[in-house]
């Protein structure tokens, strides 16, 4: 484990680290177990919540000379953001002497894109399903970037975006976001994203330089290709909006035609998420975790040997793992209330335009009855 005062690698269950002689643990209760990422603002650990053990993300980071007050701290400022694209926010805290700020958000296994370019190592050909990832990530963006006071996440890169086979993509690292202003703008997160598709579609890591080089080693699919351009028009040419991005996504997408997968890999290959028309916004996505390797060849052997086959069974029924993703009561709670608040304003509008059809046929009948009467006393 490692000390979360002094960042030192420890014994596991040591109760004072013995380089600082601090609590390890960061407050009080989350064992840091291992490094995942890293970036300029702090570090983001693999953690375990000791009294459960609960998988959750801890992160912590520097706070800015002469930073004072919640304003200033890393997810104090949002505390209304509440979006399944996101990373709940679970707990936060100081460490040491308050120069320092941690937060503990919940656990969602995934891959980053980052790694899947790594393990690829080639373009990646399914423009269809790059389409449905624009559109997810447009879907998130969007709820940041409508408000009132739009909000920039300010970290939207391949190492932030994360996809899982069962849900569309999220985006992590919420804690950096901050107030849209003069050198931080919601075209900041659109020109980000559109470098991440970039680089899945050539295959490279888009740096600033090699742009263009990349854009013009792009070809096929034309609309795809001039909506990318609309992603990264140079900063005095107005950029797409997230909310323009998820509904043209959308056009594009249903007008594609979705042939079968051709083979299992292929059928892999298109498992991240649907670009969605309704407001509902998408589901979660975070940090990559490492998945059960399949049997090998000596377990299968083993399972043929009689009298192996029960006991086999009978191991193969455990408790679910911390890491296998379960809707907890208020998240069903929460996705039946927005579907409860999304089907009644549907009826309000509905109803409203009702209300507005019937009184234009009073009118227009009125109008009639006016000028006949009017014809009848003239002639």
């Amino acid at each position: 484990m490692i000390c979360a005062n002094c960042a030192k690698q420890i014994d596991a269950g040591a109760q004072s680290c013995p380089a600082c002689g601090g609590d390890p643990l960061l407050g009080g209760h989350y064992r840091l177990d291992r490094v995942v990422a890293e970036d300029r603002r702090g570090l983001s650990y693999r953690a375990t919540r000791t009294k459960d053990g609960r998988l959750v993300r801890a992160r912590i980071l520097a706070l800015p000379r002469g930073s004072e007050g919640d304003d200033d701290r890393p997810s104090a400022a949002f505390p209304e953001l509440d979006h399944p694209a996101f990373p709940r926010l679970i707990e936060h805290g100081t460490v040491g002497r308050k120069d320092s700020w941690w937060t503990v958000h919940e656990h969602v296994p995934g891959q980053l894109l980052a790694a899947r370019l790594d393990a690829e190592a080639e373009r990646c050909s399914d423009r269809g399903w790059l389409l449905e990832l624009i559109g997810a990530v447009a879907e998130a963006l969007a709820y940041l970037h409508e408000r009132d006071q739009p909000i920039v996440h300010g970290s939207v890169s391949l190492d932030t975006i994360v996809v899982r086979n069962d849900t569309p993509c999220s985006i992590s690292l919420l804690d950096v976001a901050r107030v849209s202003d003069a050198t931080l703008t919601p075209a900041t997160d659109i020109r980000a994203l559109g470098l991440a598709i970039l680089a899945l579609l050539t295959g490279e890591r888009a740096i600033l330089p090699e742009v263009e080089r990349l854009r013009a080693s792009v070809g096929g699919d034309d609309q795809l290709t001039a909506l990318l351009g609309r992603m990264l028009e140079a900063g005095g040419t107005p950029r797409i909006t997230s909310c323009e991005l998820r509904e043209a996504v959308i056009r594009l997408h249903s007008s594609r035609p979705n042939p079968a997968p051709s083979s299992p890999r292929e059928l892999e290959l298109r498992s991240p998420p649907t670009a969605r028309t309704s407001a509902k916004p998408a589901p979660r996505f975070m940090m990559i975790e490492p998945i059960s390797p399949r049997p090998g060849p000596a377990s299968l052997r083993s399972a043929r040997v009689p009298g192996r086959s029960q006991a086999l069974r009978r191991s193969s029924v455990r408790s679910p793992r911390e890491d296998v993703p379960v809707m907890r009561p208020e998240e069903l709670s929460r996705e039946l209330s927005q579907a409860h608040h999304a089907t009644t304003a549907l009826e309000q509008r509905q109803r409203k335009q009702l209300n507005v059809a019937r009184g234009l046929v009073v009118v227009i009948a009125a109008i009639i009855t006016a000028l006949a009467t009017y014809i009848a006393t003239t002639l």
